[in-house]
């Protein structure tokens, strides 16, 4: 992943840095609503920020990560507030696109940072 960033240096930075990034980065609250969702997420899903911050991410918008390959993350970095995980996923638009996940938990505001790759 180019410029791959920590939780807290994602934290710290301001709407415009996280758009300015060469890929996609979401921030999830630990019951899974977004919080950030920058331009290069927007590009890659075909989904606005302002259409999905506040939405739940594995309900109402990529309800394909519903799943323990995903999901199933998502909460062990709620739970354990330690672990980060990289993974490889299948989101299944249209058409399917292929993505490296970086998913990393983020103490002070308790919440988790997805940055997502095209492969």
């Amino acid at each position: 992943m180019k410029q791959k960033k920590t939780a807290d240096e994602l934290a710290q930075m301001t709407p415009a840095q996280l758009d300015a990034l060469p890929y996609g980065v979401i921030e999830l609250a630990p019951d899974g609503r977004i919080l950030n969702y920058n331009a290069g997420e927007a590009s890659l899903s075909g989904r606005r920020p302002d259409k999905v911050i506040g939405k739940n991410f594995f309900t109402e918008v990529a309800p394909c990560t519903a799943v323990r390959d995903f999901h199933g993350r998502f909460l062990d970095l709620i739970e354990h507030r330690a672990v980060n995980y990289e993974f490889d996923f299948l989101f299944t638009f249209d058409p399917p696109v292929t993505v490296h996940i970086t998913m990393l938990y983020e103490g002070s505001e308790n919440s988790v940072w997805l940055m997502v790759e095209r492969r």
